[in-house]
């Protein structure tokens, strides 16, 4: 496992899911308590104080597990393209939850879009518009 993605297990929880089709869901029905992040499928929330600068270090010197990407580039990057630098959606999606916590990103759900029924939001979430973009400067 990565030092990356050591950081994002050490310093963050995930909640249940709330899809119901994650095989990699926690065991027990855990929603994390504080300030959370919604990436559509689950809540993430902060443990250990993570420091900002030093997830910022590990994603730089991070080298793709099946592509190259620069979450930090400005652009948006999905959980799925995520997923395949990180290794697991799942954890791209807990890497997306805690960047967002710390400031490095927002997130893009479809959530974001009032009036959406929930079959829809399912549709498009599943075909990957669950999204982080580096947060342009103040």
């Amino acid at each position: 496992m990565s030092q990356l993605s050591d950081f994002v297990l050490k310093h963050s929880v995930r909640g249940s899911c709330e899809c119901g089709q994650c095989i990699d869901a926690p065991a027990t029905s855990v929603q994390p308590t504080g300030h959370t992040a919604d990436v559509y499928y689950f809540q993430v929330a902060t443990k250990d104080s993570p420091d900002p600068e030093t997830l910022k270090k590990l994603i730089q010197e991070h080298k793709g597990d099946f592509c190259n990407v620069d979450p930090m580039d400005g652009e948006e990057h999905g959980y799925i393209e995520l997923g395949g630098w990180i290794g697991d959606q799942g954890l791209a999606l807990q890497l997306m939850g805690l960047g967002s916590l710390l400031g490095l990103w927002e997130l893009l759900t479809p959530k974001m879009l009032p009036g959406l029924p929930k079959d829809l939001m399912d549709m498009m979430a599943g075909q990957g518009m669950v999204s982080a973009q580096k947060k342009a400067p103040a």
